[in-house]
């Protein structure tokens, strides 16, 4: 905003450059960045003389400036439709004066900032009563009822706070700012901006025609211009935004030129004069009385000065700040040219309470009124300004300060640490405080604490309204006061209603309906933390019968496709999950519902925290951090709040106690579907306090079962690796002995016989001339060739897949006895149970067995003397057993004892084999009477 004063020049050459400068700033006003139409366009008409507004809901809109001054007497109106057109302004060559405008446009074209100002050309002096730099007339569109004009800068008890244009009758005035809004938020708010110069008042009008005339004015308080003086007027603004949104940018706008002072965060304390039984009962709380301070009421202070000082040692004694109450008579002083004395006495008493030990100062301007008219150099605002900032100059920065004029000034922005906005000091002023408390919500935290007026302990019972107030006290963040007895037994039960607001939240709480309805009964305010975000919302009823209020999601900045969970303040329990919107049961006038929203969906596998009864703003200033897990809640304690309470948690899944520290958990319970409530009490002042919850999931979802799943899942896959590997490498082992069996049976017989062929075909060759002998060679040669098929027959059929099973086997063994048998005339007798089960037995053993029972056989044939030999083959239990016997001549087995070695060959060969392949051989033998040799190999083994 440019604020340097141009230098008007004469000449054609500066009226060409005017034209230039008009039509240039149309078009970029006309145009946005990317070429597409803005929603709202400024800028002067081609003569200079009047100006267009452009905006959504309003039509024709068409500005004039104007200035009143005063000389000899005479008041002389400067209307920017009249005088000579120069460059940037116009001049009335009559008065000697020029009438000159500045036109701006916000850097997103939704503000528009207009400025107007005079310069003194002539050779006396004149006083600048007004200076007008809007008047504005067109017509709005649609409904001219559905059209309010909202008074945001005064009390409603001087002024209607909500008026329908169609409503007016003559003229609405409104003071320092306020809205023009359609119910649906199309419209402006306005107000001064830009550099403290001069008190600014609105006049609304809408006649039977509808035509809507707007008109801004500067009050400039009579102020004298000298010859060749330029001066300017404030600054206003009309921006073109939600209420909600326009409000508070426009009071960022004002706190950053006016040099606001927020760095003092908000005080709870007590007013009254029984100073001694209040610092009596915080002594005696046991912590869970802690004001910031005790302001000592003006009744009071009729005491001697000992008696104040007296006082303000006691209550420094609770480490609270002593508060101090200054006033002017209650008649009101008027300020004339040059009279400093009641600001000098403010400021001399001011100075005599901080020397005495006050830290907190209650100055009550109600009655000092700044000139209305009168020759000097400064605006009545301007001599305001210069009187607060002369007070703080005198307190010191560290003085907090707060301005009792029972409605915002902005002249003391910059001065005071707080403003009392409301004049709640008994229950009948309650009511019709609530409008003035509502409209200066958004000026907390922006150009000061707001002081909202006294809260009350009654929440309960006869008077309901307490509640809802209560409730509008905390939730604007500011100066929570309260002047009853604390000592008094039936007061110290409701302590809990002064925990709960110590010490205010840093939040910042909204109206949405300000400036869009008669009636604003939806508070809403939005907490962000690092480990978690909600919001809080007051749904009250300002009527007089019944009601229900609905609060939209979308409206007031909640996702309407998200689930949250409703959680009452005041009822200290959960209302249950909604979506979209939530709508409140029928309401009496003037009661509440306080409730917490808290989304559900962004993670809805954790606990997380939907409520704390412990402070008015459910968690913003009592809860420090949350570290949140599938498995585990950790909540980090602030001193804020109340004593004892209740959180309330939702989780899936049960909650249990792990541990706390610097308070006590008496218990953890249910509280509705998925929702716990823990009881906490014993809070500890200046102790860090924490409590730690389980949370108990199930098996299946913790990382514990599935790190065991994956640690089983690992040890098998690595079990089955090894038994595979193992597998294979004893399969490769198995077949390497069986491939080196193979040769070596075919080495040893295949080979041998080959080779016995072979001398015998030389020995036959050699005796060719001798017939006899070389028939015997080839007898001889037949008898081994047979003898090499059979071996060759043999060790076919123990590698041969086919033949695994026991009937194979005791078929195959059974008819190598009989061929055996045969070619030496021994009888032979089989015998195969026809019960063998379908077993298979490994080629290995099925040749090991088969040379064992051939080694049976040889020996019958070479020692027995046998003329009958019985094969059986049978199953015993899970015994396969072959048995050998014959009725040959036997021996003794007695003259035999122990030693294998002297049993010869044939059976340490049997007892081998039968041991290599996991069976026995049992040897049965008499002397006369025949040999039976059993081969045993268990089936269970493979």
């Amino acid at each position: 905003m440019n604020t340097v004063l141009p230098q008007h020049r004469r000449t054609v050459l500066f009226a060409t450059l005017l034209g230039i400068f008009v039509c240039t700033a149309w078009t970029i006003n006309a145009v946005c960045a990317d070429g597409e139409p803005s929603a709202t366009h400024a800028a002067f008409d081609a003569d200079g003389r009047t100006f267009t507004i452009q905006a959504p809901g309003f039509r024709d809109l068409k500005g004039a400036f104007s200035a009143t001054i005063e000389r000899d007497g005479h008041r002389t109106i400067l209307s920017s439709k009249q005088g000579d057109v120069i460059p940037l302004g116009f001049r009335f060559p009559a008065e000697g004066i020029e009438l000159f405008c500045r036109l701006d446009m916000s850097e997103d074209g939704s503000a528009v900032l207009l400025q107007s100002g005079v310069r003194n050309i002539g050779s006396t002096a004149f006083n600048l009563v007004t200076i007008t730099p809007v008047a504005l007339t067109g017509s709005v569109e649609g409904n001219s009822s559905e059209w309010l004009a909202t008074a945001l800068g005064e009390s409603a008890r001087s002024a209607p706070p909500v008026v329908a244009i169609s409503d007016i009758q003559e003229s609405l005035a409104v003071h320092e700012y306020g809205g023009l809004y359609r119910r649906d938020g199309t419209g402006f708010l306005f107000g001064p901006v830009g550099e403290p110069i001069a008190y600014v008042d609105a006049t609304i009008a809408y006649g039977e025609d509808s035509v809507l005339s707007f008109v801004l004015t500067a009050d400039m308080s009579g102020v004298r211009v000298d010859p060749g003086e330029s001066r300017w007027a404030q600054q206003v603004t009309l921006v073109m935004a939600l209420p909600r949104d326009a409000l508070a940018r426009w009071a960022d706008w004002v706190a950053e030129t006016h040099g606001a002072r927020i760095a003092s965060a908000a005080q709870s304390g007590w007013v009254g004069s029984d100073v001694g039984a209040i610092v009596d009962a915080v002594q005696t709380s046991s912590g869970r009385l802690q004001p910031a301070f005790i302001q000592i009421a003006p009744s009071s202070e009729s005491d001697t000065p000992e008696d104040v000082a007296q006082r303000i040692r006691r209550i420094t004694e609770v480490g609270a700040r002593a508060g101090r109450s200054l006033s002017f008579a209650p008649s009101g002083v008027l300020l004339t040219p040059g009279a400093d004395l009641p600001w000098d006495e403010l400021v001399g008493r001011a100075q005599q309470a901080v020397e005495g030990g006050a830290t907190y100062l209650n100055i009550d301007c109600t009655g000092l009124v700044p000139p209305t008219l009168s020759p000097t150099r400064k605006t009545s605002f301007e001599t305001m300004r210069s009187g607060f900032a002369h007070l703080r100059e005198a307190v010191g920065p560290d003085v907090y300060l707060v301005y009792g004029g029972h409605q915002p000034n902005r002249a003391s922005v910059g001065a005071v640490d707080a403003s009392q906005t409301g004049t709640a000091t008994a229950r009948e002023g309650v009511r019709q405080s609530i409008n003035d408390v509502l409209r200066s919500y958004a000026l907390h935290d922006r150009w000061f604490d707001v002081d909202v007026g006294v809260y009350f302990l009654e929440t309960h019972g006869r008077w309901p309204l307490a509640r809802t107030w209560t409730s509008m006290v905390g939730l604007s963040g500011g100066t929570a006061l309260n002047g009853e007895l604390w000592n008094r037994v039936d007061k110290v039960e409701k302590w809990r209603s002064v925990e709960i607001l110590t010490p205010p939240a840093a939040e910042r709480m909204e109206v949405p309906d300000l400036a869009r309805r008669r009636h604003w009964p939806r508070l809403v305010g939005h907490v962000t933390r690092p480990w978690g975000e909600w919001s809080v919302a007051l749904l009250w009823n300002p009527g007089a019968v019944e009601q229900s209020v609905e609060l939209n999601f979308a409206e007031v900045g909640l996702r309407s496709d998200r689930r949250y969970a409703v959680w009452s303040f005041w009822d200290n329990r959960f209302l249950g999950v909604a979506e979209g919107s939530w709508s409140t049961p029928l309401l009496a006038p003037m009661t509440s519902q306080h409730l917490a929203f808290t989304e559900l969906d962004r993670e809805p596998e954790r606990a997380v925290l939907i409520g704390s009864s412990l402070h008015i703003w459910c968690g913003a200033a009592e809860i420090d951090s949350a570290t949140m897990s599938r498995s585990r809640l950790r909540l980090e304690l602030t001193d804020a709040g109340a004593r004892e309470g209740d959180l309330f948690i939702y989780s899936r899944w049960p909650l249990f106690l792990r541990s706390s520290t610097g308070c006590a958990v008496t218990s953890v319970e249910g509280a509705g579907e998925n929702v716990w409530r823990v009881r906490v009490g014993e809070r500890q002042r200046g102790v860090a306090q924490r409590i730690e919850l389980g949370v108990l999931v199930p098996a299946h979802m913790q990382a514990w079962f599935w790190v065991l799943i994956a640690t089983a899942f690992v040890s098998l896959m690595l079990t089955a690796w090894r038994y595979l590997v193992g597998l294979r490498l004893e399969r490769e082992h198995a077949l390497e002995q069986e491939r080196t069996r193979i040769a070596g049976d075919i080495h040893d017989e295949v080979g041998a016989n080959l080779t016995q062929i072979s001398i015998l075909s030389s020995l036959a060759a050699r005796s060719a001339t001798d017939s006899e002998t070389a028939r015997g060679y080839s007898r001889e040669v037949n008898d081994v060739a047979r003898q090499t098929i059979q071996s060759l027959e043999e060790i076919v059929w123990s590698i041969n897949p086919k033949r695994d099973s026991l009937i194979s086997v005791a078929h195959f063994i059974c008819r190598r006895a009989e061929e055996l048998m045969d070619a030496a005339n021994v009888s032979c007798r089989n015998t195969i149970d026809v019960a063998l089960p379908e077993r298979q037995m490994k080629p290995r053993r099925r040749h090991g067995l088969l040379l064992a029972v051939k080694e049976a056989l040889h020996n019958i044939l070479k020692h027995a003397e046998a003329s009958h030999v019985q094969v059986s083959c049978l199953m015993d239990g899970k015994v396969f057993e072959v048995s050998v016997g014959d009725d040959g001549c036997g021996y003794d087995q007695d003259a035999l004892p122990g030693a294998l070695g002297r049993r010869g060959n044939g059976l340490d060969n049997m007892h081998r084999r039968l041991s290599e392949i996991e069976g026995e051989c049992i040897i049965t033998s008499r002397l006369g009477e025949g040999t039976q040799v059993r081969f045993r190999l268990p089936m269970d083994i493979g």
